[in-house]
């Protein structure tokens, strides 16, 4: 299939398609360059002191390069949240972690993907 861009140049959308492909490629080659497993993820979360729930669910975002959010009565604390966030920025995963205080007692999770 073949398209025209606004100054008149055609183009073919496979080329188009392979463009990007190759930008998606490039990007996820700069993520995780310490080749940080799953489990690795999962027990630096833990040790951090993020129920396993949490570890979970932020890994599984990791794992699998999605946004997620949930929420639940696990307790997470100031501290908690910042080495968790550090530990994600410092080994460039990809992802933003998010935590407030709803109601009730329950937490909002909300992983993003970093831009």
């Amino acid at each position: 299939m073949t398209m025209g861009l606004s100054d008149g140049t055609i183009v073919s959308m496979s080329g188009f398609k392979q463009e990007l492909l190759e930008k998606r490629a490039e990007a996820a080659a700069s993520l995780n360059p310490n080749k940080l497993s799953g489990q690795a993820v999962l027990a630096e979360l833990k040790t951090i002191g993020l129920s396993k729930l949490d570890a979970e669910l932020v890994t599984d975002c990791v794992n699998v390069h999605k946004a997620c959010v949930w929420q639940n009565t696990d307790e997470v604390s100031d501290a908690q949240l910042a080495a968790a966030k550090k530990f994600l920025q410092d080994n460039r995963l990809g992802v933003i972690l998010e935590v407030t205080a709803g109601r009730f007692g329950k937490y909002i999770w909300e992983v993003k993907l970093a831009k």
